[in-house]
């Protein structure tokens, strides 16, 4: 019995040493260009519509509570007036990125699908991600992804 012990416990510390494989964003070359994350920081991505005004108010909140990580946002929409002025509006301080092709959306909709905010490494790799929604469960819980990541690097 001693040794069903053991060998459970061995095995538990060898699952804690794999690495787990981490979805991939799908980014193409010139969206990394667009994206230019030079500091080689976490960043978070928010995909959206750009028409729907709790979006908005979604994107202030991560823009206030995370605003020492670069945030960028990807919308197929086209209408960059309205987009800016509603930006403008709530001091946006991360980059716009306008996917008018969808090219990003069709390469990810396997992952975009149910999940528009995606917590990422400089190789755009997904730590964490979420539904649109920015309540504080997900606060903490992108916060607790980021600080473990620093200590890991």
């Amino acid at each position: 019995m001693r040794n069903i012990y053991k060998m459970l416990i061995l095995l538990s510390f060898a699952a804690c040493n794999e690495k787990v494989e981490l979805e991939k964003l799908s980014v193409s070359e010139n969206l990394k260009r667009e994206i230019n994350n030079a500091s080689n920081e976490l960043g978070i991505i928010c995909y959206f519509q750009g028409d729907c005004s709790i979006c908005y108010g979604n994107i202030m909140n991560i823009n206030k509570n995370f605003s020492d990580t670069p945030l960028i946002i990807i919308t197929q929409a086209t209408d960059t007036v309205l987009i800016n002025y509603n930006l403008d509006k709530i001091d946006f301080k991360g980059k716009l990125i306008i996917d008018s092709t969808a090219l990003f959306y069709k390469k990810n909709e396997n992952i975009l699908k149910d999940n528009k905010l995606l917590l990422v490494n400089p190789n755009y790799d997904i730590l964490d991600k979420s539904k649109f929604l920015m309540d504080n469960e997900i606060i903490e819980k992108f916060k607790y992804t980021i600080i473990n990541y620093d200590k890991e690097q």
